[in-house]
């Protein structure tokens, strides 16, 4: 039983010590998975999102040539008043000169032929 007692006081020390140690290691530190989000992107993600980027426009280019190319010239101002700009169908008819019916059956029909384009290709 002594020598039971003289290993566990051991141990116990041993512990506390090595407890205490790497507590106070950590404890003056900050850990580097929460300092993540603070970092700047690295020079070739930069250069990713630049390449990403410029497809993406050249993406809507080429679709917003097709879109041009199968409607009106007034349903396609109609359809970038909307959507582009965010106006409402009663400030669309304002500008038009039309009912808020005609400018709506507008773009119904509008969305239709686009959807139809875009199913095509």
């Amino acid at each position: 039983e002594a020598d039971f007692r003289k290993w566990k006081e051991w141990s116990d020390r041993n512990y506390h010590q090595m407890d205490k140690a790497g507590r106070g290691f950590y404890d003056n530190c900050l850990p580097l998975d929460e300092r993540i989000d603070s970092m700047e992107p690295s020079a070739e993600e930069l250069l990713l999102r630049g390449i990403e980027q410029a497809g993406k426009e050249e993406n809507c280019a080429v679709l917003m040539a097709k879109i041009k190319s199968c409607l009106s010239t007034t349903q396609f101002r109609r359809l970038w008043m909307h959507y582009a700009e965010g106006k409402s169908v009663t400030e669309i008819a304002a500008i038009e000169g039309v009912s808020k019916a005609g400018i709506s059956l507008a773009l119904r029909a509008t969305r239709k032929k686009v959807e139809k384009m875009l199913e095509m290709t």
